[in-house]
This record gives structure tokens, C-alpha cells and sequence, in this order.
């Protein structure tokens, strides 16, 4: 066993690792009320048992499960993200790859590279050569393409030695350079930067436990589907997941192996303690020295009255009290006392109380809809915008932006980028707020998300391929299309994948970038019944991607376009095993456009290995090319469908629907199968 880096006199592994906490939250931290009863309860669920754990921490927005996540990382000094949407950041590690490969760098910060395995490439080469003539080459190591991983090193050891140089010698020749993550799946890339290390780790230091500390897991549903549960959730992890409820954790559901305790916010015997951390948190603040005096001086009523008032109004929500407090230490020692705290107003009650009011004396009164399109344009942003980019997709002046801005200031934050401010709401719920059609909620709602969506794309509508082709917006050439696919605008995304820039895509953002807006554009064409441009997006894929022949003649390619898909890479369990049923509903697609020959190709490059059986949620349709099973969920796949398909496979190629029904049922009777006929005779 390799010897540890403190007995040779270095630092120990991961000694100087600190949790990436983003900066606008670390400033929370300090003020941060302690919650004893809910670490208690946490630490229980991590410690029930000796094999890997999970704490899921559910409830609303505002009931500090960001904070809460945050202290706990720094407590424990381990890997986290935090994804709450209100975090400048938050954005990009949503992104399910992104998160991956971030936790993937943390823990390899905290327990050593020697937990990802040895240098993907190691090469050592001793090149001597007498003579090179003026028209000679000379390469000691020559590579035609080397993938990096973003957790693997490449090693090349190369010597070159030349008596007489007249023409070109170099040392190390590399043709191409790709990323490796961009090939890998999700569920691949969770193997890579989570599950594989800690397994590891856990041979190579027996005692060593991982905690990870992840929340706000509903920014991203996707990072939700593929992180470890079961057999494959590492023995020596344990999580902490902080996030609002929602469909997306019915993975969660049931509790497997006992591995998963749900603590819920909401929950009734829990209010007493929430109210009682939010009276502690206004104490807090109303009788700092800053503002204490002035404080007692100008309340109406005792300090406990006010203090309890507070707390009982908020219902437990720290969101709320920031709202209701902000801008006290500003306003009180100036004389002018907050108007919530003089008892001169009835408290509003609950969160959107506070949205309510606002929206009833600024959306309502706004002469125009400028200030509309403003909150529209910052409801709907995948990440921080400046005030210029503000300005120019809102339609509206630079100065009017500063004065929207400047009324909205308690509810946004800002963030510094080089010789700029962006920004971005505070918290996700507000946005929501603005964008709900339940007027019961919010009376003078904003226009539905669709028509802001569309709005920012109606910026680029006009863009000829010229102006793609040197286009530096770094912002529309990430999210233009998630703005268009969001409003499902399939003509002018199908537009925009067909042309120019889709290339300038993959220049400046990545592959997996242009790839993911091939995918968007396939399915919703498909799902909108549009053939060609279903047809054409494979094709232009396959044009963009004219170094990955070998893979689209395997039929690979088809379904790297479907990675995001949750049927894609359905996980047991108990093991690796997948059904590709995003590949049957392809090659089902495929067969009704008359595609027989690549539909077949495709369904031949399957895995050869025995599938095991799952039944989608809805028909077996040829409209169905996006997700139709729940990750997680074991069914059998009804006979007649299986018949149905097996069938349309017979009509063209008896010998693959054999092979395919065996891999399928085993030995189950090949006279099932509708349409099945070899050597010109009915079986």
C-alpha cells in the first residue's frame, strides 16, 4: 500500500479542500440560526446503518433548506453543490454533466486522484535518429486522438534525440483532443465521477466515509434520475439531499434497503421548532447593536410581542422574514422605522403575501408593459444577465432597466463579473409567483412563460448564418435554444439546428451543447408529427459529427441523440443492466417513415446480452420518441406488443426477430411472433 503523503512530510490528502459554498449564500452563513433539532435528526438518518445512506430533507421554498445544506457541508467539510436557482452559479451546476463532473473534482480534491485509478494514457517513448532531411518528419510520440477526462491524467513520457536536423522534428504530435465526458451519458458519467472512485476508496481506505451534501435537487430533475440508489449507492456515502417535493423522487419512493430517511418540513409536529428557529432569527436581528436602540425607541409594543408576531405571520419561512426585514439596518437608525414593525399594518401572512403585495402596487400600476417585459425576460433567464442584455431583450432603455431594477432590489441579487453586474431573482419562487395563472395566488399575473420564451427568441429570429458564424453571445449560443424548445417554437429551432448555428455552437459551448440541441429539435418535431425535420436533424447530426462514422454505422449515434432521455438508460436495482427502449420507439419511428434498412441497423447494434422487461406508462407508439418509463420501475412488457413490434421486425428480416424475441423471452415459442416466416414457409 502506497505510502500516506503526512508520514513523507506533505499535507494530507484533502487538507486544504474547502466546500465550494457559492459566495452569495457563505454571506448568509454567519447570521444563520442554529437548528440543533434538525441536525439531530440528519446525523440519525447518516448513522443509521454501516452501508451508504441518504437524508432527503423535503419542504417549500424559503423554509431554509439552503442554508441548512450549506452550514452542513462546511461542517463536515466535504463535497457539495448547491443548485437553488437564486445562487449565481446554481445555473451551470444544474446542468446534470456539469454536476457530475463537479462533485467528481471535489471528491478527488478531498480524497486524492488515486481514487479514479491510474493516467487514462500513460506512454513512454525513447526515439534517436541519426539524420532528418530538409524534407523528413520525425515524431517520438504520435497520437492521432487522445480523450480527456476530466478526473484522469494523460501521461506522455517522450524522448527525442537527433544527430542532424535539416527537417522537422517534434517531440509529441497529438492530432485531437475531445472531451471524454461529452461521449458519456449521464448515468455513464455518474459511474465515472461517483460510484467507481468511492468503491475505490472504499478498498483502499477501509475506514475512510464520504458524506456529500447536495441541494435544491428539483433545479435538476435529470441529476435527480441518476444519482446512486440500491446496489449501486456506494457502502461508505452518505448523503444529505435538501430539496421542494415533486414527482421528480418517486425514485426515492420506497425507502430501498433502508438506505433513504424522508424528513419532511411540512410536516405537522415540526411547525413548533420551525416557529421557534424563525422567532430566534428576528430576536436575532432586531436586537443587533447596530440597530437595537432605535429598535426599542420606536416599537409599538414589547419586543417579545413584536418578535412572536413576526414569527407566528411567517408560518417558519426565513424567505419571508428577509423580505419582511430587508432593508431594516438601513432604515432604522435614520429614524424611520420599518411600517411591519410598528403595528400600524397587518402582517401579511406567508410568502406570497409579500409577492401579492408588491405585484398590487407596482405590476398593476405600471402605465405600460415595459416593466412587464423586464420581469418577464428575469422570470424565465437560465443564468445572470446583465442590465445591456436586460435592456436589449426586454425592448426597453438602459435607464428604464436601472429603475426597475433598483424597485425589484429586495428581490434580486447580484453578482460581479468583469467590468459588469449581472443578475438574476433571489429566490426561484418569486419568478414563479409573477409567471402563475391561478389568480387566486397572484391577481395581476404576468403573460404565461411561453410568450417570454418566444420573446427572447424573436431577438434572434433575424440572424443569417453570417451573423452566426461570428456570433460572441455567449448566452443565446447556450440557451437560445432551451428558450425555444421550453416554448416547444419547433419551426424556428429546427431553423436555427439546420444552419449555421448549430456549428458556431459547437465551436464556442462544446459538442454536447450542439448534441443536446439536436436531441430537443428531434423529439419535439417528433412529437409534433414533423418527419422531415425529424429526418433531417439525424442527418445533420451525422454532418456535424463526420468524425464519429464508426459510431452511426454501430446506430449509437441515434441514441446518443436521446441521452437526456429518462427511458434511455433505465438502472435496476440490482445491477447495470438497460433496456433501450428509447431505441425501439427510434427504430418504431423510423419503420413508419420507410427507414427499414437503418431502422433494422439499428435495432441489430443493440446490446446482445438478455433485457430484462419493463412496460412504458403509456401505448407503444411510434409518436413516443421521448421518455415513456419511469426510471426504476419493473414491468413486463405486454405479449401483444411485444408481438406487434416483433411482427413489423419479421416482415423485414425473419432471422433478427428471432434473435430479438429470444433476447426478449429466452426460449419462449417462436410461433408468437405475427408474420414470421422462414424459407418462404409459415413455422
Amino acid at each position: 500500500m502506497p505510502e500516506a503523503p503526512e508520514a513523507r512530510g506533505e499535507p494530507a490528502v484533502g487538507a486544504h479542500f474547502e466546500p465550494p459554498v457559492p459566495p452569495s449564500i457563505a454571506r448568509l452563513l454567519p447570521g444563520a440560526v442554529p437548528r440543533a433539532w434538525l441536525d439531530s435528526r440528519v446525523d440519525s438518518a447518516l448513522c443509521a446503518g454501516p452501508g451508504g445512506s441518504i437524508a432527503l430533507v423535503t419542504g417549500e421554498p424559503g423554509c431554509g433548506k439552503t442554508v441548512f445544506a450549506a452550514l452542513a457541508a462546511m461542517r463536515w467539510n466535504c463535497p457539495c453543490l448547491i443548485l437553488r436557482g437564486g445562487a449565481v452559479g446554481g445555473t451551470i451546476a444544474a446542468d446534470p454533466k456539469n454536476a457530475l463532473i463537479m462533485l467528481g473534482l471535489q471528491l478527488r480534491d478531498r480524497y486524492g486522484p488515486e481514487i479514479f485509478g491510474g493516467p487514462a494514457l500513460h506512454i513512454r517513448t525513447d526515439t534517436t535518429a541519426g539524420d532528418v532531411t530538409s524534407s523528413g518528419t520525425l515524431a517520438g510520440t504520435d497520437i492521432g486522438r487522445v480523450s480527456l477526462s476530466p478526473f484522469k491524467r494523460v501521461l506522455i513520457e517522450s524522448e527525442l534525440r537527433v544527430e542532424t536536423l535539416a527537417g522537422e522534428a517534434v517531440n509529441v504530435r497529438i492530432g485531437e483532443l475531445t472531451d471524454a465526458a461529452a461521449e458519456l451519458s449521464v448515468a455513464q458519467l455518474a459511474r465515472d465521477a461517483i460510484i467507481d472512485p468511492l468503491r475505490r476508496l472504499a478498498r483502499i481506505r477501509p475506514d475512510a466515509r464520504v458524506r456529500i451534501v447536495i441541494d435544491a435537487l428539483d433545479e435538476s430533475p435529470d441529476l435527480a434520475r441518476s444519482l446512486p440508489l440500491g446496489a449501486e449507492l456506494p457502502e461508505n456515502s452518505s448523503w444529505l439531499i435538501t430539496t421542494r417535493p415533486g414527482s421528480y423522487l418517486d425514485r426515492f419512493v420506497p425507502d430501498i434497503d433502508g438506505q433513504i430517511t424522508r424528513i419532511s418540513l411540512d410536516a405537522a409536529e415540526l411547525r413548533r421548532p420551525q416557529l421557534a428557529d424563525a422567532a430566534d432569527y428576528v430576536r436575532r436581528r432586531l436586537t443587533d447593536p447596530a440597530v437595537a436602540d432605535a429598535v426599542q425607541r420606536q416599537l409599538e409594543g414589547t419586543l417579545d410581542d413584536t418578535v412572536r408576531a413576526i414569527a407566528e405571520a411567517s408560518d417558519g419561512n426565513f424567505l419571508y422574514l428577509r423580505h419582511m426585514l430587508f432593508g431594516l439596518e438601513e432604515a432604522t437608525p435614520a429614524g424611520r422605522l420599518l411600517p411591519q414593525l410598528t403595528g400600524n399594518i397587518p402582517l401579511p401572512r406567508g410568502l406570497e403575501a409579500i409577492y401579492r403585495y408588491f405585484v398590487s402596487q407596482h405590476v398593476h400600476t405600471s402605465g405600460d408593459t415595459a416593466f412587464r417585459r423586464v420581469l418577464g425576460v428575469m422570470a424565465v433567464q437560465f443564468e445572470p444577465l446583465t442590465a445591456g442584455q436586460l435592456a436589449w431583450l426586454a425592448d426597453v432603455e438602459s435607464a428604464f432597466v436601472d429603475n426597475a431594477l433598483n424597485l425589484i432590489t429586495q428581490f434580486i441579487e447580484r453578482a460581479e463579473i468583469p467590468g459588469d453586474l449581472t443578475f438574476t431573482f433571489y429566490h426561484h419562487s418569486f419568478a414563479e409567483f409573477l409567471l402563475t395563472q391561478d389568480r387566486s395566488r397572484n391577481p395581476f399575473p404576468l403573460e404565461p412563460s411561453r410568450e417570454h420564451h418566444l420573446r427572447i427568441g424573436s431577438h434572434y429570429a433575424a440572424f443569417a448564418d453570417a451573423d452566426w458564424q461570428r456570433c460572441s453571445d455567449l448566452y443565446a449560443l447556450t440557451h437560445l435554444p432551451d428558450h425555444l424548445a421550453t416554448a416547444g417554437a419547433v419551426g424556428q429551432l429546427s431553423a436555427l439546428a439546420g444552419g449555421e448555428f448549430l456549428r458556431r455552437q459547437w465551436e464556442v459551448v462544446g459538442p454536447s451543447s450542439a448534441h443536446a440541441t439536436t436531441m430537443a429539435t428531434a423529439r419535439l418535431a417528433a412529437d409534433d408529427g414533423q418527419d422531415e425535420i425529424f429526418l433531417d436533424m439525424l442527418a445533420r447530426a451525422r454532418d456535424l459529427t463526420a468524425d464519429m462514422d464508426d459510431e452511426w454505422e454501430g446506430g449509437r449515434f441515434v441514441l446518443g441523440l436521446l441521452t437526456g432521455d429518462p427511458a434511455a438508460e433505465i438502472r435496476m436495482r440490482t445491477g447495470g443492466r438497460r433496456l433501450p427502449w428509447s431505441a425501439f420507439l427510434c427504430v418504431e419511428r423510423l419503420l413508419d417513415l420507410g427507414h427499414d434498412s437503418q431502422a433494422l441497423e439499428l435495432l441489430d447494434s443493440l446490446p446482445g446480452r438478455p433485457w430484462p422487461k419493463y412496460r412504458p406508462d403509456r401505448s407503444f407508439s411510434s409518436r413516443g420518441i421521448h421518455g415513456v418509463v419511469p426510471e426504476g420501475l419493473i414491468f413486463d412488457i405486454p405479449d401483444d406488443e411485444a408481438a406487434s413490434f416483433l411482427g413489423r421486425v419479421a416482415e423485414l428480416d425473419a432471422s433478427l426477430a428471432l434473435r430479438l424475441n429470444q433476447r426478449l423471452y429466452g426460449e419462449s415459442p417462436w410461433n408468437q411472433i405475427p408474420n414470421l416466416r422462414l424459407g418462404g414457409a409459415t413455422p
